[in-house]
């Protein structure tokens, strides 16, 4: 035991891959039961009250190392130094080892906080999204213009900002939309149809620019 908490608690002092290292042993001490020796009933609250790091450090710890033993090639590339720790983090919350190859080459083609959106968006499970399916057409942008009271206003900036830290501190705010829009489909009501999207959009512009999106 001392000889895991002695290993736990120099890689959490260090950085980068000693990340994995943390959290293959405090998978190791859940495996184990080590925690509940130590009198902490889960080894979110052992890793809390030993090592002296915040409660959402300890959840990303312990959730990447139970998940990346099903990820053999995101944690290949974790070992080798081809991926960081704070894409790591945001894999471990989408990936299954059917879709693992897929997700490591899509961490590898985005900035941390596209990929954080990408995993927002994302099922547990599900690979990644096309991110081309526009069928060869310029991209579309419509403006959205509201006016609400300050505490529906007050209620947005703090969401949007919400938002933005969990995708790394930079993001638009049809981003945002888009994230609360998906949030509102991935809800099932418990009578009734459950909301889908299927809509045509056409947008006309002047003689020289007419663009349709399906």
């Amino acid at each position: 035991m001392k000889e895991v908490e002695r290993r736990i608690g120099v890689a959490i002092a260090s950085a980068g891959r000693q990340h994995r290292v943390a959290a293959y042993f405090l998978r190791d001490v859940h495996q184990r039961g080590l925690h509940q020796l130590a009198g902490h009933p889960t080894v979110v609250n052992y890793a809390v009250g030993r090592f002296g790091i915040s409660r959402r450090e300890a959840r990303e710890l312990f959730a990447a190392g139970m998940a990346l033993a099903d990820l053999p090639v995101i944690d290949e590339a974790f070992r080798e130094a081809g991926l960081c720790w704070s894409k790591v983090r945001q894999l471990v919350k989408v990936a299954v080892a059917q879709h693992d190859a897929a997700w490591l080459q899509r961490a590898r083609e985005l900035r941390i906080d596209e990929l954080a959106l990408e995993v927002r968006l994302a099922k547990r499970g599900e690979p990644p999204r096309n991110r081309d399916d526009r069928m060869g057409l310029p991209e579309i942008r419509l403006r959205l213009n509201a006016s609400m009271p300050p505490d529906v206003y007050a209620k947005w900036e703090l969401v949007y900002a919400k938002i933005a830290a969990e995708c790394g501190g930079s993001i638009e705010p049809w981003q945002c939309l888009d994230a609360l829009f998906d949030l509102g489909f991935a809800h099932q009501p418990d009578d009734g149809p459950a909301p889908t999207l299927d809509t045509c959009v056409v947008v006309h512009g002047d003689d020289n620019c007419v663009a349709t999106r399906d």
